[in-house]
């Protein structure tokens, strides 16, 4: 087993991984051995993006002592990977901000042709909120989700009291989950914060062998 634990970060819609730059760092230096997984948000789907994550954790041999991070879509994204690959030994896995229950944002954006092609192949049975709902069984999972409407996106979506600017708080609910933590973050600024990297650590440390 690797003696150092390996954390692979997961990104969200129409990012590429560099915005998860201070995490990573900061989960170096807590003692992981921290990787970044891109994909295609918008040409490929969940489920997809799911088996792209299959095939980058067998390129690089992270078999043992293995976590996963997901941010926003990644959140997703992890989620359909352990249902639909259960003999993969992740041994915990948490999601930022993600919309398990679907997003209010995403759906408001598929109302108009333009904005719906940026959304690209992440909406059905993704951020439509079709998708999985569900920890699967024996997995550890936990969420971290923001309260602070921060940002741009407050002033032109219509969202329902409550949100990180971008996902409601009531969109991030997952059956199943081991860990729930309400941070003031807005949805960017749950892959800054220090103290949501505080909370990833804990969860990582205290709930894994």
């Amino acid at each position: 087993m690797n003696p150092e634990p390996d954390v692979v970060l997961v990104h969200g819609l129409w990012m590429n991984g560099w915005e998860m730059g201070l995490l990573h760092y900061r989960l170096r230096r807590a003692g992981f051995r921290t990787w970044r997984f891109t994909y295609p948000t918008r040409q490929a789907t969940v489920a997809a993006n799911a088996a792209r994550l299959h095939h980058f954790l067998q390129q690089h041999g992270l078999t043992d002592n293995l976590h996963l991070v997901g941010h926003s879509l990644g959140g997703l994204v992890i989620l359909r990977f352990l249902h639909d690959f259960p003999q993969w030994p992740v041994r915990a896995s948490i999601a930022l901000g993600s919309p398990f229950q679907g997003s209010q944002a995403a759906k408001q954006l598929a109302l108009f042709p333009p904005t719906c092609w940026l959304l690209g192949r992440s909406l059905p049975e993704g951020l439509d909120g079709t998708g999985i709902r569900v920890v699967p069984p024996g997995r550890l999972f936990g969420c971290v989700v923001g309260d602070r409407a921060l940002g741009l996106a407050q002033h032109i979506l219509h969202l329902e009291p409550g949100s990180d600017g971008v996902v409601t708080l009531r969109e991030t609910y997952l059956e199943g989950t081991q860990l729930r933590l309400q941070r003031p973050c807005g949805h960017l600024g749950l892959v800054l914060s220090r103290a949501v990297t505080a909370d990833i650590v804990a969860f990582f440390r205290t709930l894994t062998p």
